[in-house]
């Protein structure tokens, strides 16, 4: 998604330079945090850039060649747009922090602060020019500063915390929730302060007084305070809504709800299965906390469970009900904004960012209280003094070790007590276009590599950015006319296919062609595969290798089989048996007809085989003209308990739709309905 923000941040620096306030508004999110930060990038790396812009550019195909045409590197372009959302971030949680500190305490704050800044998923996703990174840090400014005015009712932290909220509401619209939030506190604080004073009956008896409501009013009152002031911030710094607020606001409304009520409108992985359109509906209401679990570290974890701990026995820190009360609103805060995301329809892990944070002071209060049991224990004598810092240096070691081992692709952490990167294959939807860089570097090796031609899943920024030769994108193409399945098979030098098109099985028919292929390379990250780089044969490729073998055989009057490849014919119980076969049209065929390669042993008996259309389905032959030819890939899986011997392969055609087989002709000879391609030997392992 970076290119697009890098695209709509160049569109919001050119409307903002043309005074074209009307084209600011680029997104429904609606992302303006992002742009203003993508604004700063462009004014430090290209402030030419305004003097000629487009007015609009698409964001998809073409924003690469707009911008070479202005001399810029999008690569130099996203670094800049990037280094000003980092830094508003940091200004963020810096801002936090002493709001922290006056809710809990120097060290208490200062450890979760910590395990945030060295929190893998936090810090990957920030790196991004984004939304969650920016909505995460702006909602936790907010959330602290509007705690600390419950408490000391300073009109100051009251607007911090709502131009924060501001700050957030123009990032993405889940913001909405600190208005909630906020609510909730104050009633919780206006019960707390209605019980002390006159217990649960008189609270009861007073709901008709004038007193009661003068309270409620009392209490309410900072709460539209702050909505005004986040609306002024939110309006003020959205140019569009300056020329038709009604309009944008309809929109952004309109595509929330969307949100809410429609999924991903594609396949979507999680937990082991495929779901087709994406309708994460509240049957998945696990997802968060289980995404959640898998992208956490284990000192979080810890943490967690000695905060529960001490604040169930009100131990150590948790006996101030200053703490206390600081960590059931941040407990609330996790809990309530949970449930909002889960009652959306469309779900992804970085969601529920906003709720990371908390969970991560929660966690550094835990190992805080840890640290102080630990350091006041008689029987360890060395750690009176120096205790508490070494046990919590060896905590924030621990909470360092995974963000090494991942630098500089963040985003492959997953949780050890998880199962780790492996595992994580089984449950979660992997890769936001890590590795395709590597991909990319891979093939700039190749002599020709200016003149070759890719087609790859997120091609455009993830591997165009980094890739010196063409391409173009799979992504989002689910299901391909013929014209561009020719084109991508017979014009194409590499195919490079990404982690989760074959957690998701997409496109299928093109991954069952692949599986029949041996990639040239893989790119691993953390123990996961991320990428397979294909050489795609051309037809030279292909009729001139060494085990091409003419047959010249007439399947009827419709088809002829010019000839195989069968690279070896020696292999092992468990391997894959691969075999190639050219078939040409020699009129228009009738229907659609599938290929079998079956493998029968000495006594005629079947013990593996391939039933697929052309190309794994791709080139049907009903689609076939008078002269066309088609090489066709096929895989055969041998069992693993395939007893060594002779066997011979079997080659022929039937109907789809009736399973009629075709009969075959060598030569004006009647062969069957089926032909001989020779023996194979299964050798002991």
């Amino acid at each position: 998604d970076e290119r697009l923000w890098l695209t709509r941040s160049a569109n919001f620096y050119c409307a903002l330079s043309k005074q074209k306030f009307a084209n600011t508004f680029q997104r429904e999110h609606p992302g303006v945090m992002v742009m203003w930060a993508g604004t700063l990038g462009y004014l430090w790396e290209a402030p030419e850039y305004s003097d000629d812009c487009l007015d609009k550019i698409t964001g998809r195909e073409d924003h690469e060649e707009v911008f070479e045409e202005h001399g810029l590197e999008s690569i130099d372009l996203l670094a800049a747009c990037r280094f000003f959302g980092v830094m508003g971030i940091t200004l963020a949680l810096l801002g936090a922090f002493p709001y922290a500190r006056r809710l809990i305490g120097f060290w208490p704050a200062w450890v979760g602060f910590m395990i945030l800044a060295l929190d893998p998923y936090h810090i990957a996703i920030s790196r991004f020019l984004h939304l969650d990174g920016l909505l995460s840090a702006f909602m936790l400014l907010s959330a602290l500063a509007f705690m600390v005015y419950l408490r000391e009712r300073r009109f100051r932290d009251l607007a911090i915390s709502a131009v924060a909220g501001g700050f957030a509401w123009l990032t993405k619209s889940p913001a909405l929730f600190l208005i909630l939030f906020a609510g909730l506190l104050t009633l919780l604080g206006l019960l707390e302060t209605l019980v002390r004073d006159q217990g649960w009956r008189g609270l009861l008896a007073s709901v008709k007084t004038r007193k009661f409501w003068t309270l409620c009013w009392k209490s309410a009152w900072p709460l539209v305070v702050w909505a005004g002031i986040a609306a002024v911030v939110f309006f003020a710094l959205f140019p569009a809504l300056w020329v038709d607020a009604g309009a944008v606001l309809s929109r952004m409304f309109l595509k929330t709800n969307e949100y809410a009520s429609v999924g991903h409108g594609r396949p979507i992985f999680f937990n082991g299965q495929v779901i087709e359109l994406g309708d994460l509906g509240l049957e998945f209401y696990y997802f968060y906390p289980l995404t959640f679990l898998w992208r956490t570290t284990p000192m979080v974890l810890l943490g967690l469970l000695v905060a529960v701990v001490a604040f169930v026995l009100k131990s150590s820190i948790f006996n101030d009900r200053r703490v206390q009360r600081f960590g059931v609103a941040l407990s609330l805060f996790t809990l309530f904004f949970t449930i909002a995301m889960t009652l959306g329809m469309k779900k992804f892990d970085r969601y529920l960012l906003p709720a990371y944070p908390m969970v991560d002071l929660l966690a550094g209060l835990g190992l805080f209280v840890a640290a102080q049991w630990l350091s006041a224990q008689r029987w360890l004598e060395w750690t009176r003094k120096y205790g508490m810092a070494l046990l919590l240096g060896a905590a924030l070691v621990v909470q360092t070790i995974p963000v090494v081992d991942t630098y500089p692709y963040y985003l492959t952490y997953y949780n050890p007590l998880m199962g780790g990167s492996p595992k994580a294959l089984d449950v979660m939807q992997i890769g936001w276009g890590e590795g395709l860089d590597e991909a990319a570097r891979y093939l700039n090796a190749k002599p020709n590599a200016e003149d070759l031609w890719v087609n790859t899943w997120y091609y455009y920024g993830c591997f165009s950015y980094f890739f010196e030769g063409q391409g173009e994108s799979m992504s989002g193409k689910y299901t391909w006319p013929q014209d561009q399945i020719d084109r991508w098979f017979f014009d194409t030098d590499y195919a490079v296919v990404y982690v989760h098109q074959w957690q998701r099985r997409t496109p299928e028919l093109m991954l069952k062609y692949l599986a029949t292929q041996v990639p040239e390379h893989s790119v691993w990250i953390d123990g996961i595969e991320y990428a397979r780089i294909y050489k795609m044969s051309s037809y030279l490729d292909f009729y001139d290798a060494p085990t091409y073998r003419t047959v010249d055989i007439s399947l009827g009057d419709q088809i002829r089989l010019e000839g195989y490849n069968l690279a070896q014919r020696q292999f092992a119980p468990g391997d894959e048996l691969r075999i190639a076969f050219s078939w040409e049209a020699l009129r228009k065929p009738d229907e659609r007809y599938k290929v079998f390669v079956h493998l029968l042993d000495a006594s005629g008996k079947l013990v593996t085989q391939s039933d697929f259309e052309p190309l794994g389905g791709y080139r049907p032959t009903d689609a076939w003209k008078p002269g066309d030819r088609t090489p066709d890939h096929h895989l055969l899986s041998l069992p693993p308990d395939l007893p060594p011997g002779t066997y011979t392969l079997w080659v022929g055609m039937y109907s789809g739709a009736s399973g009629e087989r075709l009969a075959m002709t060598q030569d004006g000879n009647d062969m069957g309905d089926s032909f001989a391609l020779g023996a194979v030997e299964i050798n002991t392992p």
